[in-house]
C-alpha cells in the first residue's frame, strides 16, 4: 500500500496522493501503457514497452504510434486516435 501522506482530514486524497499512486501504476505496470498528447505523440511509456519491445522507452517520447507500425495499421491506428479525441 501507498505509505505517504494519503488522506486528509476528510478522507479525501490529495491531488498530489492521486498523482504519486497513478504514477507508481503506471510505472509498475505490466502491461504496455502509452499515454499520449493531443497530437497523438507519446509523452509516456511504461517500462514494459522496453521489456516486452525491446524498444528503449526513452527514445519514443515525442512519437505517434504510427511510426512504428507498418503504413496500413499506422492509417488504421491515427483514424482510431483522432475517433477517441473526437469522442473520448
Amino acid at each position: 500500500m501507498f505509505s505517504g501522506k494519503p488522506i486528509r482530514e476528510d478522507n479525501h486524497r490529495t491531488p498530489d496522493t492521486i498523482r504519486a499512486l497513478l504514477s507508481r501504476l503506471l510505472q509498475n505496470a505490466s502491461d504496455i501503457l502509452w499515454l499520449l498528447d493531443d497530437e497523438g505523440r507519446i509523452t509516456f511509456v511504461s517500462p514494459s514497452v522496453e521489456r516486452l519491445s525491446g524498444w528503449d522507452s526513452t527514445s519514443l517520447i515525442g512519437h505517434t504510434l504510427s511510426e512504428f507500425v507498418d503504413e496500413e495499421v499506422g492509417v488504421a491506428l491515427e483514424a482510431l486516435i483522432e475517433e477517441l479525441r473526437r469522442q473520448p
